[in-house]
């Protein structure tokens, strides 16, 4: 769906994608361009984009492809309630710790992002009850890990049947372990994170190059020369078994 323009842009980054991803071309380029929609950037955007995966995937347990698909999941959502990457890569960093990976992780949150914010009457009283803004008085979202973090400090005084009542009408039956996983974590392991991943400038070049940089690496770069050297020679005698053939 790019442009000319476009392409030219994405055809460098999607390349070291394909190499420090470990995938194929096609594979690499529906990830970058579907997540990249998901998530509202435009293809100017896409190197720096393309750098926070790289590194998350370095850091974090999760690969590039898993965490692609959970942007994907979640991308629309947290886009329109301005997430930063960062932020937004750093809490599915800790869910993938916890074992929720690809799109399960990034549906599980996108689910509980909608559940925010555009709360029941359940979940508004329990919102109420704990003292947790999720959009401030200009009606703009607080930012996940500020809304976590606001939920951690409502809930630790709290018993365990009660964090489990509250946890249960916030996130619902089915994604009460992922909610209780972000919050218990925010100020730890997120925050560990975040710190590491906003750092990201140039990681996708260097990923790729170290994944590069090996057997298989050199195996594939031998192939390409012996390709272009039997395309030269071809050249070369070319004319000869025409001559050949026609005789």
């Amino acid at each position: 769906g790019w442009d000319t323009n476009e392409m030219l842009t994405g055809i460098e980054p999607v390349l070291r994608l394909a190499e420090a991803g470990n995938l194929d071309l096609g594979r690499a380029s529906d990830l970058a361009t579907d997540s990249l929609s998901a998530m509202g950037k435009s293809v100017d955007e896409l190197q720096g984009y393309l750098d926070i995966v790289a590194k998350t995937s370095t850091v974090a347990n999760t690969d590039i492809d898993q965490l692609m698909q959970a942007f994907l999941e979640v991308g629309q959502t947290a886009d329109t309630l301005g997430i930063d990457t960062v932020d937004l890569a750093a809490n599915l960093s800790t869910l993938a710790d916890a074992g929720k990976k690809g799109g399960e992780a990034g549906h599980s949150l996108q689910t509980i992002l909608s559940r925010l914010s555009a709360p029941t009457a359940a979940i508004s009283t329990a919102l109420d009850e704990l003292g947790v803004q999720v959009f401030d008085s200009d009606g703009k979202f607080r930012g996940l890990t500020t809304v976590l973090q606001d939920f951690d400090r409502a809930m630790s005084g709290l018993s365990e049947e009660q964090q489990l009542y509250y946890s249960t009408i916030i996130a619902g039956k089915n994604h009460l372990t992922n909610f209780q996983t972000l919050v218990k974590n925010v100020g730890t392991k997120t925050a560990q994170y975040t710190e590491q991943i906003k750092d990201s400038d140039n990681a996708l070049f260097e990923m790729a190059k170290t994944m590069k940089d090996n057997v298989q690496g050199q195996l594939e770069r031998l192939k390409s020369a012996i390709e272009e050297l039997g395309l030269s020679f071809g050249e070369t005698i070319l004319p000869y078994v025409s001559r050949f053939v026609e005789y």
